[in-house]
């Protein structure tokens, strides 16, 4: 067993709590506590860095299809959704849920991004950042992550130890190399 490592990301960079996330040209972004959304190689050597003003705990889904990132941001009350640009880390939209967003959206075959957050809402938006629909639901959903079975069903668990089934007009889980946490269903992703 042989382990090589790489240092990733400056040293005064705080920490990272949510899973990274790798696209198909194996380009590694994951986001800080303090703030920062990186795109690396593999090998470590820096792309790009974005300044979101807020902690992330949230992990990117990443929509190669229409060359955009999702990833939640934790500020109170001025938590956000963001979509930033692959190539170059450029804010492309932005939503205020009310609450924070700790949960990592998930993309669905139709295009549409799901993720939950501390308002106990299920927000489904467009790529463009319209909100298409929201749910509300009887517990805090600001941690768990969805996911979307082959039949459409978005799963979430709530803080409160209920678990939520909501039908939506996906078949599944958009293709593409990360279109939620840990990479598909079977969380092959590390």
């Amino acid at each position: 067993y042989a382990m090589n490592s790489v240092v990733i990301g400056s040293s005064s960079m705080s920490g990272v709590l949510g899973t990274p996330a790798i696209d198909s040209n194996n380009t590694l972004y994951f986001g800080t506590e303090d703030g920062y959304l990186v795109a690396t190689n593999t090998s470590g050597e820096l792309l790009w860095e974005t300044t979101l003003d807020a902690s992330i705990r949230s992990s990117v889904a990443i929509d190669e299809m229409n060359g955009l990132l999702y990833i939640g941001t934790k500020d109170d009350e001025k938590s956000k959704l963001i979509a930033l640009a692959i190539s170059s880390g450029e804010l492309q939209w932005e939503y205020e849920p009310g609450g924070d967003v700790y949960s990592s959206p998930s993309i669905g075959d139709n295009g549409r991004i799901y993720v939950g957050s501390e308002s106990r809402y299920l927000h489904a938006f467009d790529s463009t950042g319209e909100e298409v629909w929201k749910v509300h639901l009887s517990q805090d959903i600001t941690w768990p992550s969805p996911t979307i079975d082959s039949k459409g069903i978005i799963y979430l668990g709530g803080m409160g130890g209920k678990i939520y089934a909501i039908q939506t007009d996906s078949t599944g889980l958009m293709p593409g190399p990360w279109s939620k946490i840990h990479q598909n269903n079977q969380n092959t992703g590390f």
